[in-house]
């Protein structure tokens, strides 16, 4: 029976790290040093976890925010990030705070370029 336990308890502390890890970006798009198309209507980050609210913004090269994007919608593990103006050519980053399901705030930046 000693052998059970042992098996058991390792269940338990595997399950148990899962549910106290913190929510983390998966992936994008556009992707980190992808590029954007200059009609792009929509950004979108994906975590590797549900989340429970996110706010986005983006920056030009100098660091400069820039007013494109609409509010971010949660949709479980995505975050669609509407472009409601145009952007220029040249370097940006998009920042996403967020905040699991879990409580946990975070940030996640994706640097991408958009084309003429």
């Amino acid at each position: 029976m000693p052998k059970m336990y042992g098996i058991a308890a390792g269940v338990f502390l595997m399950t148990g790290g899962q549910a106290l890890a913190h929510t983390h970006l998966a992936s994008s798009s556009p992707a980190e040093g992808g590029v954007l198309a200059a009609d792009a209507k929509e950004l979108t980050f994906i975590f590797d976890g549900l989340m429970k609210e996110a706010t986005c913004n983006a920056a030009d090269a100098s660091g400069k925010a820039v007013a494109v994007l609409g509010q971010a919608q949660v949709d479980r593990e995505k975050v669609h990030v509407p472009v409601t103006g145009k952007f220029a050519a040249g370097a940006y980053a998009m920042t996403c705070h967020y905040k699991g399901v879990d409580g946990h705030e975070m940030n996640a930046t994706v640097k991408f370029t958009v084309a003429n």
